[in-house]
């Protein structure tokens, strides 16, 4: 939901109505006009909430992004082509909780869970 308006038309994210556009692309704001999500993006306890999540990430190890997590412990840093994601979910459903890390350099996945 940010890369068009942030990378592809150069909106600021520091503009609510933008910030907003993007929540609601995202599916975190419940309509076009509701700007609940951008409003606490940018508040103190929406700042403090983010900072919190980023220093999660990086205690974890977490020095990408997209990151995403299967089985809430196996995390796939980075921009993977289709095949490496279709080969980590295939190995995932046939070994279940046996699954096969492999940890690029500067990943810790004993801090996840």
């Amino acid at each position: 939901a940010l890369l068009e308006p942030c990378h592809a038309k150069g909106q600021p994210l520091s503009d609510l109505a933008v910030l907003n556009d993007c929540a609601f692309a995202a599916g975190l704001a419940k309509s076009e006009r509701d700007d609940d999500m951008a409003r606490f993006l940018v508040s103190p306890r929406g700042g403090s909430d983010v900072a919190l999540r980023l220093g999660e990430c990086l205690t974890r190890g977490v020095v990408a992004s997209p990151v995403v997590v299967l089985d809430e412990k196996f995390p796939l840093e980075g921009a993977q082509p289709y095949a490496v994601v279709g080969a980590v979910l295939a190995e995932l459903l046939a070994t279940g909780t046996n699954f096969r890390v492999v940890e690029p350099s500067g990943m810790d996945s004993s801090k996840w869970p």
